[in-house]
């Protein structure tokens, strides 16, 4: 289990990393701010590991699997159309 959260948690990173030019374009970012939206990856992996750790404790992994999939499913439905660009 642990191979497989350092695994996603690189694939974040490098995710993030694709993304950020188009970020900084977009909201005209400056180095610094660049590298504070990088580091909140890392601070929300630390939030999503300690908030699922103690769900799995409390509700069982079972209910800590569904509650995440529903709300990866919300918020992939709620996106705003017309925001989303598509480089290909």
């Amino acid at each position: 289990m642990t191979f497989l959260a350092g695994l996603l948690f690189g694939y974040d990173q490098g995710v993030i990393s694709g993304a950020l030019p188009l970020i900084q374009d977009d909201l005209g970012l400056s180095t610094i701010e660049s590298e504070i939206i990088t580091s909140w990856v890392t601070l929300g992996a630390l939030f999503g590991a300690l908030v699922a750790g103690w769900m799995a404790d409390r509700l069982g992994r079972r209910w800590t699997s569904s509650s995440r999939r529903c709300a990866s499913s919300s918020a992939a439905t709620t996106r705003r159309p017309g925001k989303a660009r598509c480089t290909a």
